[in-house]
């Protein structure tokens, strides 16, 4: 004679699998609804876009020069020093009003000023 709490404990595990089955399949359903009704993420342009450093260098810090690419310890000094050098003569007047003012300061050459000149300002010469 058949058992009947064999079968009654198989439709149980069957139950329970079943029940268990849509637990998982409603949590799949809802995670999907959301990843398809979430906004796409956001993305800050000028946090991915690389900043270019723009410096006045007659009122840039050694500090400040040191972050310009392709500036070496030399160069930035040699900079500082022309630069203090001119205001000494030149009290009322801008240093580096051009790229090519640049040109003058020892160990700055044609290469150097290539590299640099796209990190560099040169404010209207009203400006001090």
């Amino acid at each position: 004679m058949p058992d009947h709490r064999d079968r009654a404990w198989r439709s149980y595990q069957l139950a329970f699998t079943a029940v268990l089955l849509l637990i998982i399949l409603a949590d799949v359903a809802i995670i999907a609804w959301r990843a398809a009704c979430a906004p796409p993420p956001r993305t800050i342009a000028s946090a991915l876009a690389p900043q270019t450093l723009l410096l006045d260098p007659d009122t840039a810090s050694p500090d400040a020069l040191a972050r310009v690419p392709g500036l070496s310890r030399r160069q930035i000094q040699a900079i500082i020093d022309y630069r203090q050098a001119r205001l000494a003569q030149f009290p009322d007047r801008r240093c580096f009003t051009t790229l090519d003012d640049l040109d003058q300061v020892p160990h700055i050459g044609p290469k150097t000023l290539d590299k640099i000149k796209k990190h560099l300002h040169f404010p209207p010469p009203t400006e001090m």
